[in-house]
């Protein structure tokens, strides 16, 4: 949601009422845009975020909420929930992110493979029904011997180097 707040962010130039924007507000503006819909700031986390004192940064989101520019649903003991009026009420939504405790992964008999005759759910299909010739060759594995001779080759050409003054 956040990257929708901030494209109608980005060319504004003036507030609602027609006045001009200054870069301070419009810094502001696009710190709120940044957790729009899914997070809201505490004040103090959002001035220090759009580097402006605490105090600043109250008296300029007022001006801003005059003017029309932002909207604030002010929750008690919560943080303030900003809002650009401007923006269609559409895109206002207050979807917030699915977490990955949240999320659910199909299980086997809900998963489909596709096969020559259109999909099939994966737990009907059996390692049997795969032709040999459709596996893909085995990878020659090195023996542990090979891959630490390897390593102590390395080790010694980087001593030599070390001893005749060349560091790489």
């Amino acid at each position: 949601m956040s990257w929708k707040a901030t494209a109608f962010v980005k060319p504004l130039e003036v507030h609602a009422d027609g006045s001009p924007l200054t870069a301070r507000e419009k810094l502001i503006l696009f710190v709120l845009a940044d957790s729009y819909g899914c997070a809201w700031p505490s004040v103090r986390k959002a001035a220090r975020a759009s580097l402006t004192s605490l105090s600043r940064f109250m008296e300029l989101i007022k001006r801003m909420e005059a003017k029309g520019t932002i909207s604030i649903e002010r929750a008690e003991g919560k943080s303030n929930r900003y809002r650009f009026p401007l923006l269609r009420e559409s895109e206002q939504s207050e979807k917030r992110p699915v977490r990955k405790s949240e999320q659910t992964v199909p299980t086997r008999s809900e998963q489909t493979v596709p096969t020559q005759s259109g999909t099939e759910p994966l737990s009907s299909l059996k390692v049997t029904d795969i032709a040999p010739d459709e596996l893909a060759p085995p990878i020659p594995l090195r023996s542990w011997d090979e891959i630490l001779e390897g390593i102590a080759k390395k080790d010694r050409e980087a001593h030599e180097r070390y001893k005749a003054g060349v560091v790489k």
